[in-house]
Parts: C-alpha cells; sequence; structure tokens
C-alpha cells in the first residue's frame, strides 16, 4: 500500500494545495478542517493548538498546526528535503516504520543509520556508495 492510498478518503469541505509552500501560506479557519497537499497526496488536519514542527507530519502556520492524516509507516517525501539523510532523519524521528518512493537520492554524508528501522521499498539497490542511493520498483 503506498502512501497515496493510506491517506484519510473523506473528501468533502477540504481544501487543496499544489505543495508545501502553499500549504505554508493557508491557516485554519476551525478546528478540524482538512486540507490535501496534492504534490505529496497527503491530507493535514487543522488544530489551533501549535505542535511540535517537524516539517513533515505537523506543519506549524501561525497559531496553529497542520497534522497529517496517515497510517503505517512515514513516507520520506514529506519532510520536503531533497538529500535522503535529512528526509530519512526526519522521518524515523516521527516513526520506526519508513517509506522511500521510487528513485535516485543523493547521499550528503558518510552513513544513514538504519538500524531498528523497518524500511519499505520495492526494491534497494545501492549504487556509488556513499554517493547515491536507488530505489527501484521490482515488484509491479
Amino acid at each position: 500500500m503506498n502512501s497515496k492510498s493510506r491517506q484519510n478518503s473523506n473528501t468533502s469541505n477540504r481544501l487543496s494545495v499544489a505543495n508545501r509552500t502553499e500549504l505554508l501560506t493557508k491557516t485554519g479557519t476551525r478546528e478540524g478542517e482538512m486540507v490535501l497537499q496534492a504534490d505529496i497526496g497527503l491530507s493535514y488536519t487543522w488544530s489551533a493548538t501549535q505542535g511540535t514542527d517537524n516539517s513533515g507530519t505537523i506543519i506549524n502556520v501561525g497559531a496553529g498546526s497542520w497534522i497529517a492524516s496517515y497510517s503505517g509507516a512515514v513516507n520520506c517525501s514529506w519532510f520536503g528535503d531533497t538529500s535522503l539523510e535529512a528526509t530519512f532523519k526526519k522521518a524515523s524521528d516521527v516513526s520506526q516504520s519508513v517509506e522511500v518512493d521510487v528513485g535516485t537520492y543523493s547521499l550528503d554524508g558518510n552513513t544513514i543509520d538504519f538500524t531498528g528501522i523497518k524500511f519499505h521499498s520495492f526494491g534497494i539497490t545501492m549504487v556509488n556508495i556513499n554517493t547515491s542511493l536507488t530505489v527501484l520498483n521490482l515488484v509491479p
């Protein structure tokens, strides 16, 4: 099951924004209001109480927060950074079950510690270790 299929299916009265930049311009008007961030297929629910912003599952805007509505693995793409290390660190701080989308990712440092992490993807291939990681979709 991919991240897009795990989202809350209740779409009534839900706003839609194209990306994180647009989400950061939207302040909720009522508790429980929903917004869909279309580029990553993730729904957020407005909370008038500000949480601890982690740039992925909790996004602070003004005095409140957009809280991600999801179940299962946390997807690295939700955290917006371009390096796998940055997104993986943020995602693994939220959950020990982390999903990485198919693609090629730059590795900025020497290692990524996968200790205790459930790594969800159809297939992983290391290419030029410590330089890049390519995730292949090996199973249709």
